[in-house]
């Protein structure tokens, strides 16, 4: 991989590395950039020519992140998400109105404890489209879940 200068980074290809992993379709991604098709496939293999990694890679599904391509795709928004945040920050904020997305964090004892109340409080105040808990943590619910639940006993075995 070849050490990048950041101007040679445009806002556009951020975007797009970013929209790319949320929506997993160029044309998609391409749309709500307000890019032409044929632009937003130039700027993905400008980018994977830059980085020398496929970024994303097109299946029967829609494209999918290499893990290089996963990782540039979660700091590309994070970094919109922050600059978003910074344009904003002398507007005051109202949650109801608030165009921000949330990614919630939480420990395995949060996720089990604190954060189906948490959810159940957004959906009650229609904030949920802009709340989502870390893919990693839903992962590891999974697991534990699993975990937990193979340890009980049956049913049968209990009569």
């Amino acid at each position: 991989m070849h050490t990048m200068h950041v101007p040679d980074f445009e806002f556009t290809e951020i975007r797009l590395i970013a929209e790319l992993l949320e929506l997993r379709k160029l044309s998609a991604a391409a749309a709500r950039l307000g890019l032409s098709q044929s632009a937003a496939s130039h700027a993905l293999a400008r980018l994977r020519t830059r980085f020398g990694d496929p970024l994303f890679t097109r299946t029967s599904g829609g494209f999918q992140p290499t893990p290089y391509g996963e990782r540039l795709g979660n700091a590309a928004r994070e970094a919109l998400e922050i600059l978003v945040a910074g344009v904003a920050s002398n507007q005051p904020f109202d949650p109801r109105t608030t165009t921000r997305r949330f990614t919630l964090y939480a420990n395995d004892v949060g996720q089990m404890v604190l954060l189906p109340a948490l959810i159940a409080f957004l959906k009650k105040e229609a904030l949920t489209q802009r709340c989502v808990p870390h893919p990693f943590l839903w992962r590891i619910l999974a697991q534990l879940w699993s975990r937990m639940m193979s340890t009980l006993p049956r049913a049968s075995s209990i009569i």
